[in-house]
C-alpha cells in the first residue's frame, strides 16, 4: 500500500515546472492586458476628439442656435474645438456679435493627452503652450484652423497625436481642410 501511495503523489520537481509555468503564462497575460488597457484609452481618448470635431462641423451645417441668453446674438458664425497640449479641450461658438462662447469642455481619459510636440497645421508643428484650434464656418461647414487665437484661414490638412502617458501607445487624428473629413490614424 506505501508503494501505491508514492506511485500516485507528485513530486516536488513536478509540483516547481507547474508553478513556474503558471507564473510565465500570468506574467505574459499580465503584460498583455495592460497594454490593451492602454490601448483601450487611447483609443477612447481618439474616438472623444474625433466625435467632438465632428459635432462641431455638424452643428455649423445645422446652424444649430447657440446658448446665447441674448436672441439677437444666438445665430453662430462658426462652431470650432480649441485642444490645447495640457489640460481640457472645448467646444466654443464664435456668436452674430463677435463672442465667443464655450459650449461643452471635455477631458481626455486618465493617463492619455496630446502628445508632445505631436500637432501640426499644414506640416508645421504647433509649439508646446499653444492651442490648435479646427472651426466650421456657417452653414457649409467650410473648415479653418488656427493656432491659440489667431486669425481662422484655410488649410491643407492637420495632425492631432494622442499618446498614453507613457509614450508606449499612440494614434493621430486627421482634419483634411479641403473636404472636411475627420479621420483616425
Amino acid at each position: 500500500m506505501n508503494k501505491k501511495q508514492k506511485k500516485s503523489a507528485f513530486t516536488m520537481i513536478e509540483l516547481i515546472v507547474v508553478i513556474a509555468i503558471t507564473i510565465v503564462i500570468l506574467t505574459i497575460s499580465l503584460a498583455n492586458y495592460r497594454q490593451g488597457e492602454k490601448s483601450r484609452r487611447v483609443a477612447l481618448a481618439m474616438d472623444g476628439l474625433v466625435g467632438v470635431l465632428k459635432t462641431a462641423q455638424n452643428y455649423s451645417l445645422a446652424g444649430k442656435l447657440t446658448n446665447n441668453p441674448d436672441p439677437l446674438c444666438r445665430t453662430p458664425q462658426k462652431y470650432f474645438v480649441s485642444i490645447p497640449y495640457m489640460g481640457k479641450y472645448s467646444l466654443k461658438a464664435i456668436n452674430k456679435c463677435g463672442d465667443t462662447e464655450t459650449i461643452e469642455t471635455y477631458e481626455f481619459p486618465a493617463q492619455t493627452n496630446v502628445k508632445f510636440y505631436g500637432m501640426f497645421l499644414n506640416n508645421s508643428s504647433i509649439s508646446f503652450g499653444n492651442s490648435l484650434e479646427i472651426g466650421f464656418n456657417v452653414p457649409f461647414g467650410q473648415v479653418e484652423g488656427r493656432i491659440s487665437g489667431g486669425n481662422f484661414e484655410s488649410f491643407i490638412d492637420a495632425h492631432i497625436g494622442i499618446e498614453f502617458q507613457d509614450a508606449s501607445v499612440s494614434k493621430t487624428v486627421i482634419i483634411d481642410g479641403v473636404s472636411g473629413r475627420v479621420d483616425q490614424e
